[in-house]
């Protein structure tokens, strides 16, 4: 009974801490230009990555690999997974095909530059900005949330997890990203909840960070090259 309470107020704290987050990062962010590069980038660094690696090494004292924050990974569910990811990529690029929704895809502030400033960006500030994120929406977030010990196997309780991360993942979108087409928006729920479920099902944020940047980096080709 004990750890069940001590586990509730884990939760408590880190839904407070997830809610302070993404309030913070509306506020700053407001205060900064549109183009704000640099001060997005710290401010996802600090709040998305830095308060959560604190908070589960010095509050809870826990290994981060409990948070699926490790580079171990299998290569058989890394397949599994990357399989899955195609079918889901496929059906969703033909359907934002179809749709005529490619104009709505969310873009980064450097996706319009030239090639080479793509080139740049995409390496040095999305590549790490995709970690902070992974970190806070599957790692601090998903983490925290699913069952542990004897409750390891109750589905519910894993799908309320990976629904949680996901719904907080699309609010982050929604207000922070911009994101306003409601297509854009349930595709941008289901990768989320697709994200989830490979950082849980390769028990490593390396899997849906993989998955994140590559979903990025597509867009992007999509927007300068007119893919779609």
């Amino acid at each position: 009974m004990k750890s069940s309470n001590s586990w509730n107020k884990k939760r408590i704290i880190v839904l407070t801490e997830a809610l302070l987050a993404l309030g913070g990062l509306a506020v700053l962010l407001r205060r900064v230009e549109t183009n704000g590069i640099w001060e997005w980038f710290l401010a996802l660094g600090g709040l998305f990555m830095v308060m959560p690696l604190l908070t589960i090494k010095k509050t809870f004292r826990e290994p981060l690999r409990n948070y699926f924050i490790t580079a171990k990974i299998k290569r058989k569910r890394i397949i599994i997974s990357f399989l899955y990811f195609l079918v889901l990529l496929i059906l969703s690029g033909l359907l934002v095909w179809r749709l005529h929704k490619t104009g709505n895809l969310p873009t980064m502030p450097w996706s319009l530059g030239g090639i080479r400033m793509i080139i740049f960006f995409d390496i040095f500030f999305l590549l790490p900005m995709v970690i902070f994120e992974e970190i806070f929406f599957r790692g601090f977030i998903l983490g925290s949330f699913l069952p542990r010990g004897d409750k390891k196997k109750n589905i519910i309780m894993i799908l309320s997890a990976l629904l949680l991360q996901a719904t907080m993942a699309m609010a982050y979108a929604f207000w922070l990203k911009g994101i306003k087409d409601e297509i854009i928006l349930a595709g941008f729920f289901l990768l989320n909840l697709f994200l989830g479920w490979s950082a849980y099902f390769n028990r490593s944020i390396l899997a849906s960070a993989f998955f994140s940047y590559l979903v990025r980096v597509l867009i992007d080709a999509i927007i300068v090259y007119r893919l779609l």
